[in-house]
């Protein structure tokens, strides 16, 4: 999501550039690729799995940390 990925056309991410849009954004792209990564981390914060995170080249990655055992999903 971001950076040059902007063709968001047929995607869930839609309605969030449609939004930036409608509100007459500067850069709407960019508003809602910060808008997708605000949700992106809140489903990550509530989900009980571990996550890795690093930022490179001024965008978060995230990766899931698969746990051994019998509770790792």
């Amino acid at each position: 999501m971001g950076g040059e990925n902007d063709r968001w056309q047929g995607t869930p991410l839609e309605p969030l550039y449609d939004k930036q849009v409608a509100k007459h954004a500067v850069d709407p792209v960019k508003e809602a690729g910060k808008e997708a990564g605000r949700l992106l981390l809140d489903v990550i914060i509530k989900d009980g799995r571990r996550f890795e995170t690093k930022v490179e080249a001024l965008i978060r990655q995230y990766r899931w940390i698969k746990s051994s055992g019998p509770s790792s999903d």
